[in-house]
């Protein structure tokens, strides 16, 4: 048992991993005392799988959610005072997860590693021996400005130079720029980025036509401000979830000003539920004469939308429109964002 709990430690490093078990439910039940104290931090990783165990004698159900779950709650087995769940996963994965004990949601409080979810709380994260976190850029080189246009916050980014420029267009801006950085990733492409907060995110991400409107208004305000190229081809919008949703939308009702396109983990489902495509903008996708210059979908394994992507690339396929689709071993998250980003930005903006 000592061995094996050593051995276990080892593998919470992420290096050197077997996939032998290293911890048993027969360990939890039968030495509790002694996984308590060889084993200080959970979970435990191997090549294959992740072993989460939480230390709750006095619970009476415990459950796990997280990106494997599409953070629907899940029971999990109890031996002796401890509780646990074996999951299998890619060799490259990241995930984020909590427990939730006699009801109430909590971190992993044997992970040392937690994040922020992205929705005002904090997540517990593992990441597989192959995950590689992407590194973090350089400072920007360009300038950072702020407007208000139209009753939204827009940050526009122009990199070092004389310009003119081409132009990416982000939806869910604040958030690009403070958990991607996304204006330091620009500065390899030489792009002006234009950063743009909703204010209604629910209402005007769906497909809204008034938002849609605002959008070709602030395309020609940044293009009679600043030093772009205004040329379809030489202009993008992307963005993450319903942004994603709302960047394939736009691109397809605006096709003489977005000419590039990316949608991260797009929302392509119908408002009330995620078991069809979101059809008002697949129709639009299957009806069009004219689609982008440069087209890019990805999604995460470990999540709820996976099955929606993997519609709109087979749709694609289909009408034989050139795209990239990826799928990326993590779940519905900025740090998938995050990490995916560059590669993106390079399938853009390739010469």
């Amino acid at each position: 048992m000592i061995r094996a709990v050593k051995r276990a430690l080892v593998l919470l490093g992420l290096a050197g991993c077997t996939s032998a078990p290293v911890l048993t439910e027969r360990d939890l039940a039968e030495h509790p005392n002694r996984v308590r104290h060889e084993l200080r931090t959970l979970p435990v990783v191997s090549e294959r799988d992740a072993f989460f165990v939480l230390d709750a004698p006095d619970a009476k159900a415990v459950e796990i959610a997280g990106d494997f779950t599409d953070w629907q709650p899940r029971a999990i087995r109890r031996s002796g005072p401890f509780w646990h769940e074996r999951v299998p996963f890619d060799v490259r994965a990241r995930v984020e997860y909590q427990f939730i004990v006699d009801g109430k949601w909590t971190l992993d409080p044997r992970n040392e590693r937690s994040c922020d979810n992205g929705v005002g709380g904090r997540n517990s994260w593992i990441a597989m021996p192959g995950y590689r976190a992407i590194a973090p850029p350089s400072a920007p080189a360009g300038r950072l400005d702020e407007h208000d246009v139209a009753g939204h916050r827009v940050w526009v980014y122009v990199p070092a130079g004389a310009g003119p420029f081409a132009s990416m267009y982000f939806h869910d801006g604040e958030d690009y720029l403070k958990r991607a950085d996304a204006a330091a990733r620009l500065d390899a492409h030489g792009l002006i980025g234009v950063f743009v907060k909703p204010v209604d995110r629910g209402r005007e991400y769906w497909c809204d036509e008034a938002y849609t409107t605002f959008f070709a208004e602030l395309v020609a305000w940044v293009d009679a401000k600043y030093p772009t190229i205004a040329d379809r081809a030489r202009r993008g919008i992307m963005g993450a979830s319903l942004g994603g949703l709302i960047s394939l939308h736009i691109a397809y009702e605006l096709p003489r000003i977005f000419g590039r396109v990316a949608t991260q983990s797009g929302a392509f489902y119908n408002e009330g539920g995620r078991d069809r495509p979101a059809t008002k903008v697949f129709d639009r996708v299957t009806t069009s004469r004219v689609h982008p210059l440069r087209l890019h979908v990805s999604c995460g394994l470990y999540e709820g939308l996976l099955a929606q992507n993997r519609v709109l690339d087979g749709l694609l396929r289909g009408l034989k429109v050139d795209h990239a689709y990826e799928e990326h071993p993590q779940g519905h998250a900025w740090t998938l964002w995050r990490d995916t980003l560059p590669g993106i930005l390079d399938h853009l903006w390739k010469r």
